[in-house]
């Protein structure tokens, strides 16, 4: 399994160079100076991720099992809520007032039964009741929810993402995350250009760690947008496909999830193949058995990682050899 943190610590010596000073398409602004080392291990890191489905496997075992829109927007929905694919595609196969029933024991969770992912971790208790309790009253079908989201208006990301934080809970990160998943796997258009990474943390350390190499640093918004332009070159990652469907090139949902990724990676949190694996594993749990999960361990088996070894679980220790001084380990966040 590539380890990419082996090319942070080949060299000392970081050089530098200019940028282009080409105007992009959405008059996004580039730093002067990049760490070319560190920029080069993140694009092959984030290739890595593009090329064997590893950027979000949940994209691609929903896409690969050939479901209905109507399921779709019901699964969408619910990981929208739990970020957990199998207890989503359980909860999803139900309609009408039977899904709001399964969904509300789910947010009840007695004796802890329904998992949420870490990135919705919140998701519990009082407020998730809330959530469930708002979507039932307002909406008679969960696709109306999702129906919503997609056209219920200017398909701008941030009028998107706007509709979808009308939802108690529903804050900017998980508006992000519907707006991806709508365009990705509900076919959807929706219109990124308007969207401003620099509300989101990880990304932003992710740009600071490359340009700097401490992650904590204090960067610009024109700085963490100009890194993620020059990714977004034919030269570095602009000509690749986008999983899951491979029908465009990368944009920049694809590119924030490289940068999260790369940062949790050089902190030890992320070896190559986690997600494919991880999400490979929860599938496979028995609670979750179901035809649908059954083709979504299918599309799984078929990824490069699907075969890898499991990955060590917790924090890897950064090798002795650093670069740059040390500085691109130093004052690493904790986990994402």
């Amino acid at each position: 399994m590539t380890d990419f943190r082996e090319e942070l610590n080949r060299t000392k010596v970081v050089a530098t160079s200019e940028l282009s000073t080409t105007p992009s398409a959405h008059n996004i602004p580039t730093p002067s100076q990049v760490d070319e080392a560190a920029f080069n291990a993140a694009v092959e890191f984030g290739r890595d991720l593009i090329t064997t489905q590893d950027l979000d496997p949940v994209y691609s075992a929903i896409h690969g099992a050939g479901l209905d829109y109507e399921t779709r927007a019901r699964l969408l929905l619910t990981y929208s809520c739990l970020y957990h694919l199998g207890a989503s595609v359980t909860i999803g196969q139900h309609e009408e007032a039977d899904y709001w029933d399964a969904l509300m024991v789910a947010a009840v969770n007695d004796c802890l039964k329904w998992p949420r992912g870490s990135e919705r971790r919140h998701w519990r208790g009082q407020q998730a009741i809330q959530t469930v309790q708002y979507l039932r009253d307002k909406y008679k079908h969960p696709e109306d929810v999702v129906n919503h989201w997609a056209n219920g208006g200017d398909n701008s990301f941030t009028a998107v993402t706007k509709r979808v934080q009308e939802i108690p809970i529903f804050g900017p990160w998980i508006g992000f995350k519907a707006c991806d998943m709508l365009e990705r796997v509900m076919g959807n258009t929706v219109d990124f250009s308007t969207c401003t990474f620099g509300v989101y943390k990880e990304p932003r350390a992710a740009a600071a760690l490359i340009l700097t190499g401490d992650a904590e640093a204090n960067i610009a918004d024109s700085d963490l947008e100009g890194v993620m332009k020059k990714m977004m070159r034919p030269e570095y990652l602009g000509s690749l496909k986008a999983p899951p469907d491979f029908s465009r090139v990368v944009n920049v949902q694809e590119i924030e999830t490289c940068l999260c990724k790369f940062k949790s990676h050089v902190n030890g949190h992320y070896p190559p193949g986690k997600d494919t694996l991880e999400v490979l594993h929860g599938l496979k749990e028995s609670r979750w058995q179901n035809p649908i999960t059954r083709r979504m361990v299918q599309v799984l088996e078929a990824l490069p990682y699907a075969r890898s070894t499991p990955p060590v679980a917790g924090k890897r220790k950064p090798p002795s050899s650093d670069f740059s001084d040390g500085a691109i380990y130093k004052k690493q966040g904790a986990h994402q």
